[in-house]
């Protein structure tokens, strides 16, 4: 279940960098066409996306009720390490969207600029799912303890 997040998160970057060259590539004959085009592909994905997360939602609660301690730090490990490339590249495309919105319209879409971050912190959460889970294993097996001031 972990690499199909990595899958995912590496699609998401793949299909948003084709797009990005797509249209510089094609920018004066860009239509309305191609921007619905990138919405849908985009939507899909996310829709995916959280469908697989809410998956692994339900598959580590049964990781955990079984105690498999193993299986839970090397899904957690995976994810966690297997998408810090994932967040440099997504931190350098939301940066350029944001500076060629922001800059193209003359800080007229300065609004917008949330929105895309939002959608970041919404798949930042789908990767903490393992993490979250693996946290709860050890501090119910008593090998984790929590500092009382």
């Amino acid at each position: 279940m972990s690499r199909i997040i990595l899958l995912l998160l590496y699609l998401y970057n793949v299909i948003f960098i084709g797009f990005i060259v797509y249209f510089a590539l094609n920018f004066k004959n860009n239509t309305f066409i191609g921007f619905v085009v990138v919405g849908i592909t985009l939507a899909i994905w996310f829709i995916v996306y959280i469908v697989i997360a809410i998956k692994n939602i339900f598959y580590n609660k049964y990781l955990l009720k079984n105690n498999d301690n193993d299986t839970l730090k090397k899904n957690a490990e995976l994810v966690k390490f297997g998408a810090i490339p994932f967040w440099i590249i997504n931190f350098i495309i939301l940066a350029l969207i944001t500076f060629a919105a922001v800059m193209g319209t003359r800080g007229i879409l300065i609004f917008f600029v949330p929105i895309p971050i939002l959608v970041s912190y919404i798949i930042f959460l789908g990767t903490s799912i393992f993490s979250i889970s693996y946290i709860r294993l050890l501090y119910k097996e008593k090998l984790l303890y929590l500092n009382k001031w």
